[in-house]
């Protein structure tokens, strides 16, 4: 609507042409704040969501418990090894594909 009656002011003569190419620089300058904000609000929506998925996760009892005054496990030389693994959330797309690696005590993989 403020487009439209600049444009109209311009062609009544009551405002210039650089008039309203200024007017179009404030409204973008206006615009650009106001759309960065909305992809801020979308993007803290959905880390809160992120956020309560991983806090549920964190609630989750483990299904294998330690019996009481179980002693601790002492392993030498122990590893995990994965051998030909295939994962998917659902059969038409696989994630992993006969993944082989193998981690030895006392070493981080990401």
């Amino acid at each position: 609507v403020g487009s439209l009656l600049c444009a109209y002011f311009v062609s009544t003569k009551e405002l210039s042409v650089g008039d309203y190419v200024l007017f179009g620089t404030y409204i973008i300058q206006l615009y650009m704040p106001l759309n960065w904000l909305g992809t801020f609000y979308r993007t803290i929506q959905k880390s809160l969501v992120d956020m309560e998925n991983m806090l549920e996760l964190l609630d989750e009892v483990a299904d294998v418990q330690d019996v009481p005054n179980a002693q601790p496990l002492h392993l030498r030389g122990a590893a995990i090894e994965f051998k030909d693994v295939t994962f998917g959330y659902n059969a038409q797309r696989m994630v992993l594909k006969n993944v082989c690696f193998r981690v030895t005590a006392g070493t981080t993989v990401a």
